[in-house]
């Protein structure tokens, strides 16, 4: 299904659904705020990691960046 609203293990919602029936919507929403909690945790917990992980992977990227990528490619190419 094309254009599908909705996740694992719930029901889902094509677009063409929710601009026929629009009280689909009230579903959504439904949907929205019971799992704000989770959603809001989440998104803090993979930007913490994401920086972290760029921390610890920061001489490996370079490494590559330095050794391969300007080597093949010049110093003018963006770079990881």
């Amino acid at each position: 299904m094309v254009g599908v609203v909705g996740g694992y293990g719930g029901s889902a919602y094509g677009i063409a659904e929710l601009i026929a029936d629009p009280n689909l919507f009230a579903n959504v929403a439904d949907n929205a705020q019971k799992n704000a909690v989770s959603m809001a945790i989440q998104g803090a917990t993979i930007g913490v990691g994401f920086r972290m992980f760029k921390k610890l992977l920061r001489r490996p990227i370079s490494n590559v960046n330095r050794n391969i990528f300007t080597p093949l490619l010049g110093k003018g190419v963006v770079r990881l």
